[in-house]
């Protein structure tokens, strides 16, 4: 793994761990599965996307990773449904915070 996956899934499991502390409630364990499990896809999305707004972010990820997770044909997914899907609930926190490591960690502009 290089260094870059490493600072981000570093980076992450701090933002996960504060909004776990900060939550009022139990957060799911498995809530962030997706995240980690496609992690390097959603790092490559955040990587090739440029944009103020999360909307293409979300479009790509849907069509790489959803698809490859609980996503059925139609692009209806039971964990998103059911809010049981970190990586879709906490986007753009996420994006966030692959773009500060990516912006550290390669020099590429904000």
């Amino acid at each position: 793994m290089n260094t870059v996956y490493l600072q981000v899934e570093n980076r992450l499991q701090q933002r996960i761990e504060r909004l776990r502390q900060d939550s009022g409630k139990d957060l799911p364990e498995d809530l962030f599965e997706p995240l980690f499990a496609h992690l390097q896809d959603v790092i490559d999305i955040v990587a090739s996307i440029k944009d103020y707004s999360t909307e293409p972010y979300l479009e790509k990820l849907r069509a790489v990773v959803c698809v490859e997770c609980a996503q059925d044909p139609r692009g209806t997914c039971v964990r998103r449904e059911a809010g049981m899907c970190g990586l879709n609930d906490y986007f753009p926190m996420i994006v966030g915070t692959i773009e500060d490591v990516l912006k550290t960690e390669t020099g590429l502009p904000s």
